[in-house]
């Protein structure tokens, strides 16, 4: 039973004893199942659901019981990348673990440098549409000698080949360094006021956009304005850029903050100092001037009272209305509670990025300031912009045929996806279903973006494997018609974000 269970990806490893409910032990016997993270079952695919009872044992899936790992998130966020999520270089890890493979006798050692993206930006004076920029901290991406263009990854944690470890991934590469930055004071003057130093650690992140100037749509790294599991006013979106200022300490209504880090998620605290001076930082000297202090007025998502931990640094502060105001730099040495961050202007103002936010909402829509206005203005109806898509397809030979084509055989495809086993396993491990949702959410507003790779799946890897297995499985009207028209679409989705972009590639394609 374990050797069944410890095939699947997500699971650590798995004991046997007693089964847990609400956090209670029972005295009934199961499968401990250790996982990284607990999934709803709708974004597992049959094969990485855990069955509910094994060998006449009930089984119970549990995340492993590290205090620290419960909470770190890694994930990688293949599907669009946005604040609160984990990046690093990977430099010291990448190097040490081909030695490792190199040389299996060799102890695999490496110091495992992890920070936090903290939002995403536009990059000041770049009018491109790939003008999508990064925040985080200097001493995030700047080690072992990182430097402008070194590749920024998020990375997730898996089981080596042999099972036998946990290793991460360094497939997904979000971009690369933009401006590396720097750790130090940085002299700054808000409108009507005299310049002074600000100290800061900041650095930016080119992300790796491949936005078409011909049909706006983006095939490389998808991004979104939001923080993960930031949920103020149940919304993960930033609306805008405030300052924190000395009214921001008031000891009777402090300003309250929040952050969102890999290491320990979701954190609340108050504004203690908004020009805090600090002479040393890790046992530096820096004399740093009007850094912001914040005390941990809650608990974060690992249950301790912490605003900041190691592996957080690069988190954006924001305020109740998310409005981003700081960025943390550091944790106190003496004091858990207690964290440091920079002033939002003076770290804008030194990396010349303006954080995408609600206030800029063609930036995060489009990504970037000038994005190609579509042909049918949001504002119409659902009913209205799908029967224009109709018309468009009906407008040249190659598109009328195509909708004959889904017309005639949906019945069959249907029946094969829902009653057919094969069918139906390659239809869930290729994110079929999400996929599906995005094409009809895109048929009903023109602003949706089908993304071109969801878990790490191109959508044309699920268009070649169900034309593959629907040949297999079809009736033969079913097979002729699929290689007839399959082949011209099977790249398409990977160049395209939207169906009126698909249907000007299809027409192209197919000289209409």
């Amino acid at each position: 039973g374990r050797a069944q269970l410890i095939k699947n990806d997500n699971v650590i490893d798995v004991g046997f004893g007693a089964k847990e409910v609400a956090g209670e032990l029972t005295t009934e016997w199961a499968f401990r199942v250790y996982v990284h993270e607990k999934k709803p079952l709708e974004e597992l695919s049959p094969e990485e659901r855990i069955p509910e009872r094994l060998l006449g044992y009930k089984t119970d899936i549990l995340l492993l019981g590290d205090p620290v790992r419960a909470c770190e998130d890694m994930k990688a966020y293949t599907d669009y990348v946005r604040g609160g999520i984990a990046i690093s270089n990977l430099i010291d890890y990448r190097r040490k673990l081909n030695q490792s493979r190199n040389n299996p006798g060799v102890p695999f050692n490496f110091d495992l440098k992890l920070g936090t993206l903290g939002c995403l930006a536009t990059i000041d004076g770049d009018t491109s549409k790939n003008n999508i920029a990064a925040l985080t901290n200097y001493h995030v991406i700047a080690p072992d000698n990182a430097k402008a263009g070194s590749s920024i990854f998020n990375p997730r944690r898996k089981k080596n080949a042999a099972g036998t470890a946990v290793e991460l991934t360094y497939d997904h590469k979000i971009g690369k360094i933009l401006k590396l930055g720097k750790e130090e004071n940085h002299n700054y003057a808000y409108p009507s006021e005299q310049a002074k130093p600000y100290y800061i650690d900041c650095a930016s992140i080119k992300i790796s956009t491949c936005i078409s100037s011909k049909c706006d749509c983006n095939c490389g790294t998808n991004f979104k304005n939001e923080i993960r599991i930031l949920n103020l006013d149940q919304k993960n979106n930033v609306t805008g850029i405030a300052r924190i200022n000395i009214a921001d300490a008031n000891p009777a209504a402090p300003t309250a903050v929040y952050k969102v880090g890999y290491r320990t998620g979701k954190s609340v605290g108050k504004i203690v100092d908004a020009f805090y001076p600090a002479r040393t930082i890790d046992g530096v000297v820096v004399n740093g001037k009007n850094i912001i202090k914040i005390k941990a007025t809650g608990l974060n998502s690992c249950k301790k009272m912490e605003f900041a931990k190691s592996g957080d640094s690069g988190s954006v502060v924001v305020n109740a209305q998310r409005q981003v105001v700081g960025l943390v730099m550091a944790e106190d040495g003496q004091d858990p509670t207690i964290a440091y961050a920079c002033h939002i202007h003076p770290v804008m103002d030194f990396l010349k990025i303006t954080p995408i936010t609600t206030d800029n909402a063609a930036q995060a829509q489009s990504g970037s300031r000038n994005s190609t206005a579509t042909i049918i203005s949001a504002t119409e109806n659902d009913n209205t912009y799908l029967e224009s898509l109709q018309e468009q397809l009906h407008s040249f030979p190659a598109g009328s045929a195509l909708m004959e084509f889904v017309e005639e055989h949906r019945l069959e495809v249907s029946k094969l996806v829902n009653e057919n086993r094969p069918v139906t396993l390659i239809w869930h491990r290729h994110k079929g279903p999400t996929y599906l949702a995005h094409f009809l959410r895109s048929s009903r507003d023109p602003k949706h973006k089908i993304p071109t790779k969801i878990a790490g799946i191109y959508c044309s890897d699920l268009l070649k494997k169900m034309g593959a297995i629907l040949s297999e499985y079809g009736s033969p009207v079913l097979q002729q018609a699929i290689a007839k028209h399959a082949p011209v679409l099977y790249d398409i989705p990977n160049r395209v974000c939207r169906l009126e972009d698909f249907i000007f590639q299809y027409k192209a394609a197919t000289h209409g």
